[in-house]
Formats: structure tokens, C-alpha cells, sequence
């Protein structure tokens, strides 16, 4: 709720029961900083199912982006999200669509939406979950790098362990983080893969 610019509020008293107060704005504009807050700890909560599975270690920590920071004469970068959570979905869309050269084309539920919308949009690039109902993000990723070697595919999930690790690698995917690293990380570390990719002239 947070992260979609609302609240959330719980009272109790003895005697009295308990009342649920959720209050959402019919128009919001949450700012990259305020997603950003709620979304880490969101997405720990929602995607605890995952397990350890996926991650991308860094030595040292990697520097947090400075609100509203954008290169200036690039592209937008187009984008398709892929996670069964609406809330994880709203998160990312929150702190990427902060930035003037990100373009949000379209989001997904499960593998099978993502691979027909990267068929539709043909984004630069696929924010992927891994655990998702019916076609994983696994074996999406793997249909898409195959398919549309010209998308690049981030993966992310919760925790930083596990044999999906080398599974979503060999799958295809550019570049693992957790998803609270996301938060802060997301932003930079997709330009650098684009960076990369464009100055090595090859689809992969």
C-alpha cells in the first residue's frame, strides 16, 4: 500500500475488536524514494515462497542512485515486468518509472504472458521473477534468449542462494539481483548491461 502511495492501518482494543483501515489515492505520484522504502520490505514479505534461489554478490556495496539522475541525449529503455505479485509489479513500476528514459511496455503474471508480450512489445530488456505459477521464469527466460537473443533478461528474487542460481544463468539471464538490492540497484545496473551489450555488437 505504501509503495502505491495508500496506507495501511490496524487498531485493536480490548473490548472494542479490530478494524483494517486501507486507504488508497485515486491519483498518486509515489516518488522513487518512498517506493523504494516500502518495496524492499514488501517484496521480502510477498516472496518469501521463493526460497533461496537467486542472486548477484558484489564485492563492497554498491552506490544507491541519486534521485531523479538520468543520462541525458539516451534512449528510453523499454521494459516488461514479470512477476505473479501486483504489488512487486507496482513497486518496480514505481521506482522505474522515476527516471525520464525508462518505458514501462507492458507487465506480466507468469512465463507464458511474459514470452507473448516480449513477442508483442519487443522490450530491451525483461525484469524476471523466478517462482511464478505455471511456466517459472526459468524456463521463460530460457524461450525468450533463445527466441529474441536481442532481449536481455535481469533476474530477480529474494534470497541469495541456491541451484536456481546456475539455472537461470545457463537460462540466459544478463545479470541476477535480489529483490531489495533492485530498489537502489536496478536502475544503474540496467544501464550498464545495455551499455555492455550495445558496445559489444553481438545479440548476446
Amino acid at each position: 500500500m505504501k509503495a502505491m502511495g495508500g496506507t495501511f492501518e490496524i487498531r485493536s482494543a480490548r473490548g472494542h475488536g479490530t478494524s483494517a483501515t486501507l486507504s488508497l489515492p485515486v491519483e498518486h505520484q509515489a516518488s522513487r524514494a518512498a517506493a523504494a522504502s516500502a518495496f524492499g520490505s514488501a517484496a521480502q514479505q510477498v516472496n518469501e515462497k521463493d526460497g533461496p534461489e537467486l542472486a548477484h554478490r558484489r564485492e563492497g556495496r554498491s552506490p544507491s542512485i541519486v534521485q531523479g539522475e538520468t543520462p541525458s541525449g539516451t534512449q528510453p529503455i523499454r521494459v516488461l515486468l514479470v512477476d505473479d505479485h501486483a504489488m512487486v509489479r507496482e513497486g518496480l513500476r514505481s521506482v522505474l518509472e522515476s527516471y525520464d528514459d525508462v518505458e514501462i511496455v507492458g507487465e506480466a503474471s507468469n512465463g507464458e504472458e511474459a514470452v507473448g508480450l516480449v513477442e508483442r512489445f519487443r522490450p530491451a530488456l525483461v525484469v524476471m521473477d523466478i517462482n511464478m505459477p505455471g511456466m517459472n521464469g526459468i524456463e521463460a527466460t530460457a524461450q525468450i534468449t533463445r527466441i529474441y537473443p536481442e532481449t536481455l533478461v535481469i533476474g530477480l528474487s529474494v534470497n541469495a542462494t541456491g541451484n536456481n542460481v546456475q539455472a537461470m544463468l545457463k537460462a540466459g539471464a544478463i545479470l541476477l539481483l535480489t529483490k531489495e538490492a533492485a530498489v537502489n540497484e536496478l536502475y544503474r545496473r540496467m544501464r550498464e548491461v545495455l551499455t555492455m551489450h550495445v558496445g559489444s555488437g553481438s545479440s548476446r
